[in-house]
């Protein structure tokens, strides 16, 4: 993981609301998805190298996050991502909050 910004405040506690952007990449930089999105800290389920990765977390928090293949998706089958891909997440963290807000919905 590169930190561009480690961001300011407290890190968050299960069950907080992680708004971010994020881009995925394979790991040859082709981009697969750009999206805004919030995630319910350990309740919502992502991946695991992700999920490690936002536990270290701040509001305005940005970092390159290189994650292989078993971090990833693995074996899983899952759209333009092929089995057994290294992947790298860039993310942006807006904020980290204690209520709901969007939750799980993309607006990109």
């Amino acid at each position: 993981m590169i930190i561009i910004d480690p961001g300011a405040g407290p890190t968050p506690k299960t069950g907080e609301f992680i708004r971010l952007k994020q881009f995925i990449y394979l790991a040859d930089m082709t981009l697969l998805k750009q999206e805004r999105i919030t995630y319910t800290f350990k309740r919502d389920k992502i991946i695991t190298g992700l999920e490690y990765c936002l536990a270290l977390c701040r509001e305005g928090f940005r970092a390159r996050i290189f994650i292989p293949s078993e971090l990833a998706y693995g074996k899983e089958i899952y759209p333009g991502i092929p089995p057994n891909s290294d992947i790298v997440i860039d993310i942006d963290v807006s904020s980290i909050t204690a209520e709901p807000v969007s939750i799980g919905k993309r607006d990109d």
